[in-house]
């Protein structure tokens, strides 16, 4: 279902909630992730570049999450869906500090240099050492990892949480993300269907 929501055939806009892991908000207090075009990854990399606008589903299995956003306004998002809560989950946005098989690349790095912003020129410089050491608490700017769950699980602010660089979407905030989809989902599941 999260995925049919930014799957799309024409120009689509996901606004999502820019909170942090005890829910609150930060600024800007809104995401806009915009979209033209979907490529469904059919193995573990594609050294294709991408363009503005572009969602790559990710391959079954993927290593740290399950899309990619590189939005029209020059932001990539790393997007996971679970219904756990991200406490609970194996994967983290430190995680993106994990190589990728074959590409001997992270995946923060081999999804940065992927993008593109014209033929030939790279949106984002190169990974430094200090973006992977840092990665549990800020992420290069114009980068997001976005963990998005059916759970309403809320990390306590002692944690530090409000230093960590996820952007939470909780079930509480699907309605508004998924707009009609999830409305049509919870009327199917609240009948039994």
């Amino acid at each position: 279902m999260v995925t049919l929501r930014f799957h799309t055939y024409s120009k689509t806009i996901v606004t999502l909630p820019n909170k942090d892991l005890s829910g609150k908000l930060r600024d800007p207090k809104k995401l806009q992730v915009i979209i033209y075009r979907v490529i469904r990854q059919a193995e573990s990399s594609t050294d294709e570049p991408l363009r503005p606008g572009t969602l790559l589903i990710l391959h079954k299995g993927h290593r740290v999450c399950d899309l990619v956003v590189y939005s029209e306004d020059f932001d990539l998002y790393f997007i996971q869906v679970s219904i756990q809560s991200y406490m609970d989950h194996d994967k983290k946005a430190p995680n993106l500090r994990d190589e990728l098989p074959s590409t001997g690349k992270t995946v923060l790095e081999y999804y940065m240099n992927l993008c593109q912003k014209s033929d030939g020129i790279r949106q984002f410089t190169a990974v430094k050492s200090d973006d992977l050491e840092n990665i549990d608490t800020q992420l290069p700017k114009g980068i997001y990892f976005v963990y998005i769950s059916m759970s309403n699980s809320l990390v306590r602010k002692t944690t530090g949480c409000s230093k960590h660089p996820v952007v939470l979407v909780r079930q509480d905030d699907l309605g508004e993300t998924l707009g009609e989809l999830w409305k049509s989902y919870k009327t199917k599941l609240l009948a039994g269907r």
